[in-house]
């Protein structure tokens, strides 16, 4: 059996995670997530790289490129939405993503603010984009700037009912099940339900939060005021 004692003796630190229940009605299927779960262009997305489309691409940019394909195809499926049993939202879909973590897919960093200690989850949702608005914002989601894109809702929630029209593959944290599961799914949240061990010196641990962005964290005299999430943590890892 591996002995990683020595490698995290140094660094360890433990602390506790949320996860994700997602339960489909229709089918009494279901299952729990660690980092996001997500459905619409980013699951086409990853079905297809699953089945070998594009395998001549290799790298970040894969993504991107079978992104601009099924974007070409997708059929924009109407649903609605509920939110901690709030008010019904309508919505076309092209993307939901319900975040525990950050990042989805090939580093799409769809719930930018996303914390596993949160109680609750970050909900990104493309609410009546059209593909040539989607097609704007892939870039954008990479480097987490899309919040300000038209269309796009980032809601928190610690419950989310969604029913589509037609079912369509949903994935939880890079298991994809395909369309005929269901189009009727609930996911809750489950707070700090897991302990994790992790590197406390590792870069991710100093993404900067919403404080730090607003009033700016100076070194060297510089600082990270007006900063996007994204840049600012580039900063801090160079710094």
């Amino acid at each position: 059996m591996l002995n990683l004692a020595g490698k995290f003796r140094r660094h360890k630190a433990g602390s506790t995670s949320s996860i994700g229940h997602v339960k489909y009605p229709d089918t009494k299927f279901e299952v729990f997530f660690g980092n996001s779960f997500d459905f619409g262009i980013s699951s086409l997305v990853n079905l297809a790289n699953l089945d070998g489309e594009m395998k001549w691409i290799k790298g970040p940019s894969k993504y991107t490129f079978l992104a601009l394909k099924k974007l070409a195809t997708v059929k924009q499926r109407k649903g609605t939405i509920i939110l901690d049993d709030g008010e019904p939202m309508d919505f076309k879909l092209m993307l939901i993503a319900i975040g525990i973590g950050k990042s989805l897919g090939g580093g799409m960093l769809s719930c930018v603010h996303a914390h596993p200690q949160n109680d609750f989850f970050d909900v990104m949702i493309s609410k009546d984009m059209t593909k040539f608005q989607t097609l704007l914002g892939i870039q954008k989601i990479f480097k987490g700037e899309h919040l300000n894109l038209k269309g796009v809702r980032y809601k928190y929630a610690k419950k989310v009912e969604v029913e589509l029209e037609s079912p369509i593959g949903m994935e939880h944290d890079g298991e994809i099940y395909e369309g005929d599961v269901s189009a009727h799914v609930i996911v809750e949240h489950m707070p700090q339900a897991y302990n994790i061990l992790y590197n406390t010196e590792h870069p991710s641990m100093y993404w900067l939060t919403e404080e730090e962005l607003a009033a700016g964290k100076k070194a060297d005299g510089k600082t990270t005021k007006g900063m996007t999430h994204w840049d600012g943590r580039t900063w801090m890892e160079k710094n």
